[in-house]
């Protein structure tokens, strides 16, 4: 639902990236909010990211898990 503005009310702009945000922000005017902005959303992609792999490895372990005890019931 990114990008999609809903009728809250008030007056908002949409962001570079899409996200809209209330006038009072002062998100234009100002050069160092539209950083912390940028650093927020590069940061939430690199989470996302990581919960990806993470998710990833997880999955790894437990199909490792799994076979190993296969493995040891042939074994037995």
């Amino acid at each position: 639902m990114r990008g999609v503005q809903k009728d809250l009310g008030f007056k908002s702009i949409n962001t570079n990236n899409g996200n809209f945000r209330a006038v009072s922000a002062g998100f234009v005017g100002n050069p160092k909010l539209a950083r912390y902005e940028d650093l927020t959303i590069r940061l939430k992609q690199l989470l996302a990211k990581e919960k990806r792999n993470l998710r990833i490895v997880k999955t790894m372990v437990a199909t490792e898990i799994e076979t190993s005890n296969k493995l040891e019931k042939y074994m037995r």
